[in-house]
């Protein structure tokens, strides 16, 4: 029997996984709504720091990506070699829409891509979402002179802009300043809900919101959903009020003095990092390391004399902001990293919870 051809993806995003990247997803959902899935139509690939450039080159490598592809990368970006690749291989239409330091070498080779990162004191923070959703807006405008659709529409446009900001808001930890809650619970029931059923929940929603009668108003999270993120919410500051030094380990790396977290006791490592670091400001950073799941590292910082993104994740092929970065350990080296945590902690007679 022939053996039945690759089709080229027609279309491709690659977006990375947490709320930012659900964001994206439902941005770029929605941007194709109408339009059925498939191998020769679109796709999109939620996808970690660490496994994006082998995803990459392997649908390059299967044909997958071919020179008529269009590649949108959403809140993530594959390293500049493999980019580069992309674009000996004839692929020019590649549009990097991202926010973090780490990514503004994609410039280099796909000089019209978008990386929003603020150059002067006072000048706004976006995330990806925000990124993209203003991408779409000009891009519509250019080619049907007119918004994105769901942008000015309605009901819809109305609730689609306060989701993209309070998507940004989060993102950028800006939500903390005015203690714009909405934020957090959105976060919040996006780790309930997980990626697919969180994004396909809002992409129905915003899709269908105009076919409500007038004057009826639809809440951003519905009064059953509240009920369950309220209380994750009461369980998760509980957790961090009691969360002190005895439950880290100190390190040092690059002159700086680091506190290990083995078990963040189900709470959240922006909100967890966030309070411990203001209540001991001799440590300048934290990292938690996911002993039981994605093997993840998590660093997080309050001071700005370190660039975590570049320094610490981006040293093992993760990335992100000079405040707030991860990568995952690669799995060949996932053993090894738990049999070294293990002989240290036993050795200063501590075990790693879970062990």
């Amino acid at each position: 029997m022939e053996e039945q051809k690759v089709q080229p993806f027609h279309e491709v995003a690659y977006v990375h996984t947490d709320l930012d990247g659900a964001g994206c997803t439902i941005l770029f959902r929605l941007a194709h709504l109408g339009v059925p899935e498939g191998d020769d139509t679109w796709r999109l690939f939620n996808v970690e720091n660490s496994e994006i450039d082998t995803l990459v080159l392997t649908h390059l490598r299967e044909g997958r990506l071919a020179p008529d592809t269009k590649i949108i990368f959403g809140d993530i970006c594959a390293r500049k070699r493999t980019l580069q690749k992309l674009l000996d291989a004839g692929i020019e239409q590649v549009q990097v829409l991202d926010h973090h330091k780490t990514n503004l070498s994609a410039l280099d080779v796909y000089p019209n891509s978008i990386v929003w990162v603020p150059t002067e004191e006072g000048e706004p923070l976006e995330s990806g979402t925000s990124v993209m959703y203003q991408y779409y807006n000009r891009l519509y405008d250019k080619e049907h002179g007119n918004m994105f659709p769901f942008s000015d529409n309605g009901a819809t446009g109305t609730l689609l802009r306060e989701f993209v900001e309070l998507v940004r808001l989060y993102d950028t930890y800006e939500w903390k300043k005015d203690n714009k809650r909405e934020a957090k619970q959105l976060q919040v029931l996006f780790q309930l809900l997980g990626m697919e059923r969180f994004t396909k929940k809002y992409v129905v929603r915003f899709s269908h919101l105009n076919d409500l009668p007038d004057g009826v108003v639809y809440p951003m999270i519905s009064a059953e959903d509240m009920e369950f993120v309220s209380r994750r919410i009461e369980m998760e500051e509980k957790s961090i009020e009691d969360f002190s030094e005895d439950d880290i380990y100190a390190i040092s790396y690059q002159g700086k003095l680091g506190a290990l977290v083995l078990n963040t006791r189900g709470a959240n490592i922006n909100e967890l990092a966030n309070s411990f670091l203001t209540k001991h400001p001799k440590y300048d950073f934290l990292v938690g390391f996911d002993l039981s799941g994605s093997a993840g590292f998590s660093f997080r910082s309050t001071k700005d004399n370190i660039d975590l993104g570049r320094d610490f994740a981006g040293k093992i092929g993760g990335g992100g902001h000079p405040k707030a970065a991860g990568a995952i350990a690669k799995p060949e080296l996932v053993d090894h990293i738990v049999d070294i945590l293990y002989d240290y902690l036993s050795e200063h007679g501590r075990v790693p919870y879970g062990t």
